[in-house]
């Protein structure tokens, strides 16, 4: 269970070690099992069903600031092929612990649920925790996400394929 032993955390090198991040040893690199788009860097801890995804996207100046969080969270549920989505709710991320804080305009941090069916039975049975955090940097026309989703309800007649179960889209935005 994922509450059992606290995370140990690696440094892992993203986008061809452009960008270090510290992710948990317990997430494995999905692009070492199929294709990842450039763009992106995608973890996924399959015991767990859990997933980490690091985005970087051209800017769209023309969502405001205040709602790039919830523009993206409900792009992503479209993206995922989403049967439903709640969004919970948004915050302005502050500048603790963000390197060069001053590089990026805005930050959000959302949450809510994406509902996904299962691809060989069409049935909804993931219930997905989504938390997104965008990171804009006007000056290079870029939005960057960092998601990360959580099952919250998995229906049990329903198998568990783990990594094979794709509750992220690998699909150009």
């Amino acid at each position: 269970m994922p509450g059992d032993q606290p995370n140990v955390y690696i440094q892992r090198a993203l986008f061809g070690g452009a960008i270090q991040a510290e992710i948990p040893q317990r997430f494995l690199d999905v692009s070492d099992a199929r294709e990842v788009p450039d763009h992106q860097e995608f973890w996924s801890d399959p015991e767990n069903n859990e997933s980490i995804m690091i985005e970087i996207n051209e800017g769209k100046p023309e969502i405001s600031d205040a709602d790039c969080a919830h523009f993206f969270f409900n792009d992503l549920a479209e993206v995922s092929g989403a049967v439903g989505c709640e969004f919970l709710g948004q915050i302005p991320l502050g500048t603790i612990n963000v390197p060069q804080p001053s590089a990026f305009s805005c930050g959000r941090l959302c949450v809510g649920t994406h509902t996904v069916r299962s691809e060989d039975r069409g049935e909804a049975n993931y219930v997905i925790q989504v938390l997104l955090a965008v990171l804009r940097l006007p000056q290079v026309n870029t939005d960057v996400l960092l998601i990360m989703h959580t099952p919250t309800m998995i229906n049990p007649d329903i198998p568990n394929k783990g990594m094979q179960c794709d509750m992220s889209p690998c699909k150009e935005r």
